[in-house]
């Protein structure tokens, strides 16, 4: 349980103050916690997480269809990918601080890994439509973009978004290939990270490092088609 007022600086964080506050503590438990700690009294955060993934899709989906009545249901669906995307949530999530209100293992506590926060914002977003329902949901979305001074629905997002989708087209319809990407562990002093290497038509193009796999995929397909390397190829 968190002591009030850590409560209190989290609920302040999200902008919704619980009338209860059992499901937040669901939401907040990962099950890296439970194993070291089995006499916590909460459940892990998996089922939450599930619910809470719904509830963010039909939320992004229905402003999306409303805010967007020129845009086809192919736009949508990619604008919806890149709103709940796992980077992104875990972005939010970073943003509210949220991994110093959870409850990690010892060895996910100094990782902050991108899947932990995203499930663990999913988790926080059902706690709050369980506590106040839809319209509570809908409030701290706004609210958290807001913040951040981000609008994740804005069709501009696609643009880098879309770069692995745009490469591979390009490859299927130049040599009927997709691209590649190969990876290596590479040790870092605070975590562990990935050598990416992208592969268009049997040759390494260029090459990047990130701890998150992702991330590494999407800056390799968007700096490949910013120089154009991927049209020195025969």
């Amino acid at each position: 349980m968190l002591k009030p007022e850590k409560l209190n600086a989290l609920s302040h964080k999200l902008g919704h103050t619980f009338r209860d506050s059992t499901p937040l503590m669901t939401a907040l438990t990962h099950r890296s916690f439970i194993h070291e700690r089995p006499s916590h009294v909460y459940p892990t955060n998996e089922r939450m997480e599930f619910l809470g993934d719904a509830i963010l899709a039909l939320v992004v989906a229905e402003e999306l269809f409303t805010r967007h009545a020129e845009l086809p249901e192919g736009q949508l669906s990619k604008l919806r990918s890149y709103a709940v995307n796992e980077d992104t949530l875990a972005t939010i999530a970073r943003h509210l601080n949220l991994a110093t209100f959870m409850f990690l293992g010892r060895g996910e506590e100094k990782q902050e890994k991108d899947t932990i926060l995203a499930d663990g914002l999913e988790a926080v977003i059902a706690a709050i439509y369980q506590d106040a329902g839809l319209p509570a949901v809908k409030q701290a979305w706004a609210r958290w973009q807001k913040e951040m001074n981000v609008d994740l629905l804005d069709p501009r997002n696609l643009e880098d978004f879309d770069a692995k989708s745009k490469l591979q087209e390009y490859c299927m319809k130049s040599w009927q290939e997709l691209p590649s990407y190969e990876f290596q562990e590479a040790r870092t002093p605070s975590s562990l990270a990935f050598q990416v290497t992208l592969n268009v038509h049997g040759r390494p193009l260029l090459s990047t490092q990130n701890t998150s796999k992702k991330k590494a995929e999407l800056w390799l397909a968007k700096t490949c088609l910013q120089n154009h390397l991927h049209l020195t190829l025969g």
